[in-house]
């Protein structure tokens, strides 16, 4: 399997920091654009991610930083041949240690962060999520959103209750969790898998998303799109094509 990943973070219209920072392997993605390529039969694991930090001020950019660190630490780690349930395993030992360090970092401060990705490797596609930056996937031109928002929104159904309020993260809460995607067995060639953070999801709908897909946006397309639409947050976007 062969994948290709794009990936790109910007400050938007409104805010005057970015808390925003992706991953694309060993590779940070914040003011610069990656575009990478990955063949999987002789380079495992591979890995895309975005962290939102949330606290203001530079402490958001600590705490997203934070776990995008310890995340390339976990990479260096991961097994390239691993499976699902030892990814999984291994992600379930990493987050409470990670969280740790964030906490003890930053208790008087309030930051925390949001983390999404996908890990692949010869074996296995694994999905994450912690918080509500999300991932989605596109196949045959229909989108479906794959991630569950951990937010007080989704979890009571009163669409009063602003999107923004989380009850699950890194730092600003002890039990942090993860949801995992087992994608292995229903990966089909031409999938595309779209991972962001909130500054593109609060303000393009899903269908509004498909649309621009549909027609061939790139990260900078999708960027731009959501700058158009008010741009009230930083906006971080991840784009993975798979060949079998």
């Amino acid at each position: 399997m062969k994948i290709t990943i794009s990936s790109e973070s910007n400050l938007g219209k409104v805010r005057t920091n970015n808390e925003d920072l992706g991953l694309v392997q060993n590779t940070l993605v914040c003011d610069t654009p990656v575009k990478s390529y990955f063949d999987l039969d002789v380079e495992a694991p591979v890995i895309a991610a975005i962290a939102d930090g949330m606290g203001g001020l530079d402490d958001g950019e600590i705490a997203s930083m934070m776990v995008i660190d310890s995340l390339r630490d976990w990479l260096e780690t991961a097994p390239p041949d691993a499976g699902s349930e030892e990814i999984i395993a291994s992600f379930n030992r990493w987050i409470p240690i990670t969280n740790d360090k964030i906490i003890s970092a930053c208790h008087t401060r309030g930051m925390g962060t949001t983390l999404v990705g996908l890990v692949f490797t010869r074996h296995a596609v694994v999905g994450f999520n912690v918080g509500d930056s999300r991932l989605y996937r596109l196949r045959e031109g229909w989108i479906r959103q794959i991630s569950t928002d951990h937010s007080q929104r989704n979890l009571t159904g009163d669409l009063s209750v602003p999107s923004n309020l989380i009850y699950n993260c890194f730092g600003a809460v002890k039990n942090t969790f993860a949801d995992y995607f087992d994608i292995t067995s229903s990966i089909k060639d031409g999938d595309m898998f779209l991972i962001c953070s909130d500054g593109l999801s609060d303000l393009l709908s899903d269908d509004n998303i498909e649309d621009l897909l549909n027609k061939g946006a790139t990260t900078t397309d999708l960027i731009e799109a959501a700058n158009m639409a008010g741009g009230k947050d930083n906006i971080t976007v991840g784009l993975v094509t798979i060949f079998c």
